[in-house]
């Protein structure tokens, strides 16, 4: 293959404030056409130049802040309990960074440049195969291992279930573009910066079919990638994600829940992964519970790799516990019951002692709380004595689990979390069923039989020359019958008076408004009824 060499990049000139791609919604476009940065003694290395800086801490915060933008105050005076029952999961969404946001960050940033200092573009004379040519995929261009440069910086990311780890990895990840299109003098090709998949099943083969799916999505290329590897072995398919690799220019390889992976010898082993990222130059960024850190300790071949770059996340630094702490006040800002509580320093303490400083016990704890409150608000108010009784009933249990930080435990955190969510998600369905019928019930109260419907079509045609939408007459008419059941047996100028009267009564159920001072005109509106009569013949006394 043919080395790249004296590449001119069109580096983008970036004013105080500015990132590359600030132009572009990474979130919609899964692939975009690359800017350049110029990086001082990285103008080579276009795979370098086309990432976005580390931000600086003040504008990590405002990139990695996620609120709700659906959290309207006002429009939830207007909701019925089961929408703010099912509103309150909203919580789930909502992120503010934490302690080791800003590692995380970092480790990722160096992981990316450390691998691709030490490879280098290589520009194939084969023709590109047909399947990434029908898909617009160029792949003639390979990222291949230089020979020097190092080893990449890989990193690893422990923790107890629940403080963050995957969430905080997934804002940095979304930081970047997902795909990258490069146009260097006539070649082209797609750079993949960061792959990120979940080892819940352990199994090596399943890990690269979940990162093919990846690639498919972010590709647009159907199931290409994942049937390559579907059928195969382990072997031939953890040589299609070397080949991959290369084609794509990934830099990292991010694998979650990674204490579910088998260690040790064997086809589908970890230690597989590692052998791939020392043969192309891959970064790998690893997380997983504080288990993790004792089956490394017994592969000297993986943790000489990982382990020198380790972030710990717990909460035993003031500063981190001040990140949680603004975290938990931004969250307590979000409430759907029907009176506003302040939070105070003793609500404040008695959050953090039950939630333990882990970020997914206080969102469904917050959750909770605000679910019992619209089931039944408290007399004395939302008070810590309240949410202290609320953690004590349905979170020990938890508590207990994630102290115990083990793969069996952290399934079951992850299952009691579930299921607690999916209570609230469901009580609110079974409300609104409710709320349902009860709609449908008062339909029918009102509603007109079949063999006196055709009076709602004269009715509303009368009306209409009044001024009144047809959406106004028809709540009117429904109001009338409400009032009087025997309505529709009516003449039909009967129920036109009966309507009549509610819409010029201002009702605010009709949503007519009313001139500050009307006056009517009696000969006016009796020339409209004769107009009616005239037009529509003789339909039951019209006077």
């Amino acid at each position: 293959m043919e080395l790249l060499k004296d590449i001119q990049l069109p580096f983008r000139e970036l004013k105080k404030g500015e990132t590359l791609y600030d132009d572009i919604d990474l979130q919609a476009s899964s692939i975009v056409d690359a800017q350049y940065e110029r990086r001082p003694g990285y103008e080579q290395i276009p795979d370098i130049c086309a990432l976005p800086k580390l931000y600086s801490n003040q504008e990590l915060i405002q990139a990695v802040t996620t609120g709700l933008p659906e959290y309207n105050p006002e429009a939830i005076k207007q909701m019925q309990v089961y929408e703010k029952k099912e509103n309150l999961l909203l919580l789930q969404k909502a992120y503010y960074p934490l302690g080791h946001t800003f590692e995380v960050d970092y480790a990722v940033n160096a992981s990316l440049v450390s691998s691709y200092i030490g490879r280098e573009p290589r520009y194939s004379q084969r023709k590109e195969e047909p399947e990434l040519a029908e898909h617009g995929i160029p792949g003639t261009v390979y990222s291949l291992r230089s020979g020097s440069g190092g080893r990449a910086f890989s990193f690893l990311m422990t923790g107890p279930s629940g403080f963050g780890k995957s969430a905080s990895i997934k804002q940095i990840i979304n930081l970047y573009p997902k795909s990258i299109r490069h146009e260097i003098g006539n070649k082209e090709y797609v750079q993949i910066p960061i792959l990120m998949a979940t080892a819940m099943v352990g199994n090596m083969k399943e890990l690269i079919m979940a990162f093919a799916a990846q690639i498919d999505e972010i590709l647009d290329t159907g199931t290409m990638h994942a049937d390559q590897v579907r059928t195969r072995n382990v072997g031939m398919a953890c040589n299609k994600l070397k080949e991959w690799i290369k084609r794509y220019h990934i830099g990292l390889l991010v694998i979650d829940e990674i204490q579910f992976m088998k260690f040790g010898e064997g086809a589908s082993s970890f230690e597989n992964l590692v052998g791939i990222a020392e043969e192309t130059g891959c970064a790998l960024g690893l997380i997983g519970n504080r288990e993790v850190h004792q089956k490394l300790c017994k592969y000297p071949r993986i943790i000489s790799r990982v382990m020198l770059n380790r972030i710990e996340v717990g909460f035993a630094e003031e500063v981190s516990r001040g990140f949680f702490v603004n975290a938990l006040k931004q969250l307590w800002e979000y409430q759907w019951t029907k009176e506003r509580t302040e939070l105070t320093e003793e609500i404040m303490r008695e959050l953090i002692q039950d939630s333990m400083y882990n970020i997914a016990i206080l969102k469904i704890l917050l959750i909770r709380i605000q679910y019992k409150a619209l089931k039944k608000f408290p007399k004395g108010g939302i008070t810590a004595e309240y949410i202290h009784e609320i953690s004590e009933k349905e979170f020990s249990e938890i508590r207990a689990l994630i102290l115990q930080d083990t793969p069996d435990s952290e399934r079951k955190v992850l299952a009691l979390f579930q299921k607690k969510s999916d209570s609230i998600r469901d009580d609110a369905r079974a409300d609104a069923q409710k709320a349902r019928m009860a709609a449908l019930e008062q339909s029918h109260a009102g509603q007109f039989l079949a063999e006196n419907e055709w009076k709602l079509g004269q009715v509303k045609t009368i009306l209409t020359y009044f001024g009144y939408t047809e959406t106004q007459i028809r709540r009117a008419v429904k109001m009338a019958a409400d009032q009087n059941e025997n309505l529709q047996h009516m003449d039909v100028s009967c129920i036109v008076d009966a309507a009549k009267k509610i819409l010029e009564s201002g009702h605010p159920d009709t949503k007519v408004k009313l001139p500050k001072q009307k006056t009517v005109d009696i000969k006016a509106e009796q020339a409209v009824r004769e107009a009616m009569q005239k037009e529509l013949g003789q339909i039951g006394g019209i006077a």
